[in-house]
C-alpha cells in the first residue's frame, strides 16, 4: 500500500475511537497529504485538547533511514543531524514527533521519529553497544519504544493536562507536547535555514542540500509557517463546530 493509505487508515481509526467515546469530534487533525504542510511538517499535525504532535507515515520502517540520509529529504536530513547534537530538541521530538509504519500484517506501529532511522535491535544488542569501548554510544543509535495504534491513542488522547515538575514544560503523563514546545520544535526543524542574496540583491531563505551543496529556497518564513498552522487549526475547529450545529438543528424524520 501507499503511505497515503496508512494515513487515511490512521484517520479512520481515530474517528472510530472518538465515536466510541460518544463525544463530539473536537480534535483538530490536519491531514497534510499533497499540500505545503506535508513538505514542511509531515503527514499529520494534530491538536488534541492542549496537546500537539506530528506524524510522518512510511510504508515500512526502512524508509526512514533513506529520508534522513544526505540523498533523502533536505530538511529531514538537516533535522536528524541537529537532533543528534541537541539533547533539548531531542526531548521535545521524543514526545511530539513520531514515525508510523506498517508491520508484516499491515498494522500501524509508532515510534519516536528520531529513533526510526536506526536498525531494529534486541535489548541485548542495545546493552552491548552502550558498554562497548570501541564505538561511542548515542541514544539515537538505538530503538526507543514501539506501540500499536490503541496504545498510541490512549497515551495521547485520554490523559490529563498536568505538567511535570521534574521536567518543566512537559506533560506529567502520556505523549504530546504543548503549543510552546511545538513552536520551539518548528524552530528546531528549520534551524539550518540561511539567508542569501540573489542576483537582484533580494534576500532568500533556504538551505544547502547535504548531497549536492546547492541552495534550495524555502517559501516564506518560520514565523509565517507558525501563523499558518495556528490559522489552519482554528479554521478546522470552526468548520467542525459548524457541522455539529448543522446536524443538531436538522429535524428528526
Amino acid at each position: 500500500m501507499f503511505e497515503s493509505n496508512y494515513t487515511c487508515h490512521f484517520f479512520r481509526r481515530w474517528g472510530y475511537e472518538e465515536g466510541r467515546k460518544g463525544i463530539p469530534l473536537e480534535d483538530a487533525l490536519l491531514g497534510n497529504m499533497q499540500n505545503d504542510f506535508d513538505a514542511k511538517f509531515g503527514d499529520v499535525c494534530a491538536e488534541i485538547g492542549v496537546r500537539y504532535f506530528i506524524i510522518e507515515f512510511k510504508r515500512n520502517r526502512e524508509e526512514f533511514s533513506k529520508e534522513v540520509s544526505p540523498s533523502g529529504k533536505i530538511h529531514r536530513a538537516h533535522l536528524y543531524q541537529h537532533l543528534r547534537h541537541d539533547s533539548y530538541c531531542r526531548s521535545i521530538a521524543r514526545q511530539g514527533h513520531f514515525g508510523a509504519y506498517a508491520d508484516a500484517k499491515h498494522q500501524l506501529l509508532f515510534e519516536p521519529y528520531a529513533h526510526c532511522p536506526t536498525a531494529a535491535q534486541t535489548k541485548e544488542e542495545i546493552l552491548a553497544k552502550q558498554f562497548s569501548a570501541v564505538m561511542p554510544w548515542h541514544e539515537l543509535d538505538n530503538q526507543a519504544w514501539i506501540s500499536n495504534f490503541n496504545e498510541f491513542y490512549r497515551s495521547i488522547a485520554e490523559v490529563g493536562s498536568d505538567l511535570c515538575d521534574a521536567t518543566p514544560g512537559f506533560f506529567e503523563k502520556g505523549l504530546g507536547i504543548t503549543m510552546s514546545h511545538l513552536e520551539e520544535y518548528i524552530q528546531c526543524m528549520y534551524q539550518h535555514l540561511e539567508s542569501i542574496e540573489n542576483d537582484s540583491g533580494e534576500s532568500i531563505l533556504g538551505a544547502f542540500s547535504p548531497l549536492t551543496g546547492k541552495f534550495v529556497a524555502f517559501n516564506g518564513s518560520i514565523g509565517e509557517l507558525v501563523s499558518h498552522l495556528h490559522r489552519f487549526f482554528e479554521e478546522m475547529k470552526s468548520s467542525q463546530a459548524c457541522d455539529l450545529n448543522a446536524r443538531s438543528s436538522r429535524p428528526h424524520i
